[in-house]
């Protein structure tokens, strides 16, 4: 059977037909382009709310140490240690209290001291000085740490007040403790990659800012 010269033509004018490439080459380009692009925004997303709630800790933990304790009993544990006397120098790591959202748990002299949790001293770190709400805030003086970053609630803010060697038995006011305030149960939240089926949360790292505490007296003298 002898090749039909008029095919042999047909399929030598297709190989050398160059219409259309460019759409080719674009329906290739274009899945990779788009994934760049949203995976750009949802990182700087991502970066965005990462050094919001840094800032929001940072704000936390110096509110925390100009603030009452969210552990109320914290200003009587230095009335009574052991056989001291007042005025005496408190023993090392004498004490440290760690205050979740309704609870605080108080150790001192190596026991459990029990802890009273101060819900509107809570609010104030997470809200903000006169503050109840998140974005309620008139200035920065009375911003807390929703307003800067809105995902955070008090469920999310953790205070630890941990001894530093300051301070005597019987101080007025009670101890001066190093504070603590971290963040925990915060995810990430994104723009696309929420919306697809099967895509689990990515959690935020903890973060935490630790500060010498300094009057731990909400009524400063600023707001007398």
């Amino acid at each position: 059977m002898r090749p039909d010269p008029a095919r042999f033509r047909l399929l030598r004018r297709l190989a050398r037909d160059a219409r259309g490439a460019t759409l080719v080459e674009a329906s290739l380009l274009i899945p990779f382009v788009f994934v760049f692009m949203f995976g750009a925004v949802e990182f700087l997303f991502a970066f965005h709310q990462w050094n919001r709630a840094v800032k929001a800790v940072e704000r936390g933990a110096r509110l925390a140490i100009v603030s009452t304790p969210v552990d109320a009993s914290l200003a009587t544990v230095t009335d009574a240690v052991g056989t001291l006397i007042p005025g005496d120098p408190l023993p090392a790591n004498y004490f440290r209290s760690v205050c979740r959202p309704s609870t605080c748990t108080l150790t001192a002299g190596g026991a459990a001291a029990g802890g009273r949790f101060d819900a509107a001293a809570m609010d104030r770190i997470v809200f903000g000085r006169n503050g109840r709400a998140c974005g309620d805030a008139a200035n920065a003086y009375d911003a807390g740490m929703c307003d800067i970053f809105p995902s955070i609630a008090p469920a999310n803010v953790v205070v630890e007040y941990a001894h530093t060697g300051l301070g005597f038995v019987g101080r007025p006011g009670g101890p001066v403790p190093s504070v603590t305030v971290s963040l925990t149960g915060l995810r990430f939240r994104f723009f696309f990659l929420d919306s697809i089926p099967g895509f689990g949360p990515i959690a935020m790292p903890p973060m935490r800012v630790t500060l010498t505490g300094e009057d731990l007296l909400s009524a400063g003298p600023a707001e007398r």
